[in-house]
């Protein structure tokens, strides 16, 4: 309950709820700029310029992580996504488009990482830490025109807020922030979804036949692994057994933890 009232504290626009029955909602593209921060500042203020025209002057979420990065949230009414794709697909197809049209008209290239283009990483809060503590601190909302028209001044004042946060509190730091939409994003997003494609099937090695045992993957279930765990049972261990060997959840689920049981042996894993 903690975190999903943190969730929509943080992200108030993303309403499960309001999607069909299996539809994913989406509610926010989020732009991680993650170059060196004078560059970020640049990137920012044109993503800004090119959306301002349809938020009325409202500038959208924007978060510094009080290391270098930039986090800039596009938020829109929560869209659920429907098309022929399966969910994690529509996901991709959405968050692309809604990329590309960013891109173009910021005048930037924004590259979009597939290992990011998940559910998982779209409903992320903008001011949480690792675990084990590596990345960035903790992000801090900022208000980009506070800021000094020099990007090198601007970065420089910037760290300085997360340091002292409350020195800055309503200037460079926003005591609100705002949460503005952007009105045309539902409709392209509905519209990419619904001609979004399922992807090809990935071809299979010579001498496999469909729906057969895949002979790396059942090598790999019969190793233990000491890194890598979590990323590989949700991306190739599950989609395998049940989707390839036709296995039962439960029948497929055990077999994946009896795997991960016996790899915890040689490092600790939170699947």
């Amino acid at each position: 309950a903690e975190g999903r009232e943190m969730h929509a504290l943080v992200n108030p626009l993303a309403v499960p709820e309001l999607a069909p029955r299996g539809a994913p909602v989406i509610s926010k593209v989020i732009l991680e700029l993650d170059g060196e921060l004078e560059d970020n500042i640049r990137a920012a203020r044109a993503v800004l310029s090119f959306l301002e025209p349809s938020l009325g002057g409202a500038r959208p979420r924007t978060y510094f992580t009080a290391h270098k990065s930039i986090h800039l949230y596009v938020d829109f009414r929560p869209t659920a996504l429907t098309g022929p794709a399966p969910p994690e697909h529509l996901y991709q197809c959405a968050a692309r488009a809604a990329l590309d049209v960013i891109s173009a008209g910021a005048g930037l290239e924004i590259r979009a990482d597939p290992a990011f283009l998940v559910p998982k990483h779209m409903a992320r809060l903008p001011f949480t830490r690792r675990r084990d503590g590596k990345g960035g601190g903790w992000a801090i909302p900022i208000s980009l025109e506070a800021l000094p028209g020099d990007p090198g001044e601007a970065a420089r004042l910037l760290r300085e807020a997360a340091l002292h946060p409350a020195d800055h509190l309503g200037t460079v730091i926003p005591e609100r922030p705002e949460i503005p939409l952007v009105p045309w994003l539902p409709d392209l997003l509905a519209a990419t979804a619904a001609a979004c494609e399922p992807p090809p099937e990935p071809p299979r090695p010579a001498g496999e036949r469909p729906g057969g045992p895949v002979r790396w993957i059942e090598t790999l279930l019969g190793a233990s692994l000491p890194d890598g765990r979590e990323r590989l049972a949700w991306l190739v261990l599950a989609p395998y057994l049940v989707n390839v060997l036709g296995l039962p959840e439960d029948q497929a689920v055990e077999r994946i933890w009896e795997w991960a049981r016996r790899s915890a042996e040689l490092a600790r894993t939170d699947l």
